[in-house]
């Protein structure tokens, strides 16, 4: 299990994020996000985060069909952390393995207050105000607000959002969206100068606790793939939150898809996972026990 070294990270004043999130997303990452040990996770590496991942050792260890606990892409299942409230920012990384991926062609950018330090960069990972890219440069303000911070409102309450996007390689959408919903959507860019731009504005009618954020994110199996490896063009704001009355985010169902991923860890613990004794075993099962009744109380 992660969770000792996430532990002895923290206690060291580390930061810890998920590598891998998108391609290989870990049966254990869901304890260990709900246990408040995980600072980030990286929603670009290798592979491209609006398509399926490459392994699906969650899934096919789960003990349960995929009718009951689908495969879901690493955008999609970020999305369901965010919705049972969740404040978890995003990272990225290279992921190099050979010479189809560029070193760098994945990052992370971070908003500094001060000295761009590496100190400070952490911070901004650890505090989600920046955007993970692998061209695109993106912005994204709600009423002077924009990434990770949290703004409490009480009724309805009506912002104005808009989201920039410039990029060097050709992107088709530019989208804000709100608890994983596409809420607006500009398809038509234009070139100033080579760089291809977007901008979309829309108001967002807020009744309830809700995360906001932009992207710019091909659907599957549209449009020519210009990157290496069929890769799209791929960008996304870290989130911003609007908590009505200062109650976190939650969606039911996503809340149950989370609770079925820690019984599929279970599973595995109980079933496939080698132990180097009985006591580190015991440990890992009351450590998913533990994550269960956290969702449990979302």
């Amino acid at each position: 299990m992660l969770a000792r070294a996430l532990r002895e990270t923290r206690r060291q004043g580390g930061v810890a994020s998920w590598a891998h999130f998108c391609n290989l997303p870990g049966t254990e990452s869901a304890i260990d996000i709900a246990l408040g040990l995980v600072d980030a996770v990286d929603l670009i590496t290798y592979d491209d985060p609006t398509q399926l991942p490459s392994h699906w050792g969650p899934w096919k260890t789960s003990g349960m069909s995929q009718g009951e606990f689908t495969v879901m892409r690493a955008m999609d299942l970020y999305y369901q952390y965010l919705n049972a409230g969740f404040r978890l920012p995003i990272g990225a990384g290279t992921d190099k393995m050979g010479e189809g991926i560029p070193v760098g062609s994945n990052r992370l950018y971070a908003r500094f207050t001060d000295a761009p330090t590496y100190d400070a960069w952490l911070a901004g990972l650890k505090a989600g105000n920046g955007f993970v890219t692998n061209g695109p440069m993106l912005t994204f303000e709600v009423e002077g607000h924009t990434s990770g911070e949290v703004i409490e409102f009480t009724g309805n309450r009506k912002v104005k959002a808009r989201a920039t996007a410039r990029s060097i390689l050709p992107f088709t959408s530019l989208e804000i969206v709100v608890n994983g919903e596409t809420v607006a959507i500009q398809e038509q860019d234009r070139q100033v100068g080579g760089v291809y731009q977007m901008e979309v504005e829309t108001t967002i009618d807020l009744r309830r606790s809700s995360w906001l954020a932009a992207r710019v994110a091909e659907e599957p199996g549209m449009h020519h793939r210009i990157l290496p490896r069929g890769l799209t063009v791929f960008a996304h704001t870290n989130p911003l939150y609007y908590l009505c009355g200062g109650t976190k985010v939650r969606d039911v169902g996503s809340i149950a898809y989370l609770q079925k991923y820690v019984k599929a860890a279970t599973h595995w613990l109980t079933t496939g996972a080698r132990f180097a004794t009985a006591a580190e075993k015991q440990e890992a099962l009351r450590l998913a026990d533990e994550a269960r009744r956290v969702y449990a109380g979302l």
